[in-house]
């Protein structure tokens, strides 16, 4: 009798010998704009601590006001970096967000939510299999796999990066963790790398054009159903 240990057995051991999967990254941020809006902590600790050595330089040289008025500068610069940060979303940030939302909305099934976030030529592929549906077909395979066939108990989205171009277009790379109910066997864990391109509209709304599955535990290409 084939158990599912024995099935994924040596799936897992060759999984194991080549070492986890690492997907090539997407290009970098411009480094100013993501220090400024997106991530402002390290410079602004840094800006901190520049404040806090003005401070005591100015104090152990008999300077003190000149020490505490360039400190104040510092650190008014720094209040400033975080709360632009909070005041100003970025293209990549929505990206995040809607990746989010769309991994949500696909592991719980909610096809209702998940439909206006795919763009109406939509395109799946999973392990280089491109599949034929349409994205009413998606939904579809959405509703069939997701809402009967795998109930998801527990979901999360890791290691999410966005990029996004001069043209309207952007994309999305992360990694997803689900514990599931599958094929008689309830809580299995695992986990996957999905890749997005999305495209921004004229009214401003991203939406998903080709929805990648670059790898998944335990499954290889020739298990995908054709």
């Amino acid at each position: 009798m084939n158990t599912p240990a024995i099935i994924a057995g040596p799936w897992m051991l060759a999984q194991l010998s080549e070492g986890p999967y690492v997907p090539p990254p997407l290009p970098a941020p411009p480094r100013l704009a993501h220090s400024l809006f997106e991530n402002p902590w390290p410079l602004a600790i840094f800006l901190l601590v520049v404040a806090v050595l003005l401070l005591f330089i100015g104090n152990s040289r008999g300077r003190a006001r000149e020490g505490a008025l360039l400190a104040g500068l510092f650190a008014a610069i720094a209040g400033a970096c975080i709360a632009v940060s909070f005041l100003v979303t970025t293209e990549r940030e929505r990206l995040r967000v809607e990746m989010r939302r769309l991994i949500a909305a696909t592991a719980t099934a909610d096809t209702e939510a998940l439909a206006p976030m795919l763009s109406s030529d939509v395109a799946l592929n999973v392990l280089g299999r491109q599949f034929p549906e349409d994205k009413d077909g998606i939904l579809g395979l959405v509703r069939r796999f997701m809402g009967s066939e795998v109930r998801v108990r527990e979901h999360a989205l890791n290691e999410v990066s966005a990029y996004v171009d001069r043209h309207g277009t952007g994309q999305t790379l992360g990694r997803v963790r689900v514990s599931a109910d599958v094929a008689g066997m309830s809580d299995v864990g695992n986990r996957s790398w999905w890749r997005v391109t999305w495209c921004k509209g004229a009214d401003g709304r991203w939406t998903a054009v080709n929805i990648e599955g670059l790898q998944i535990d335990m499954v290889q290409a020739g298990m995908i159903p054709r």
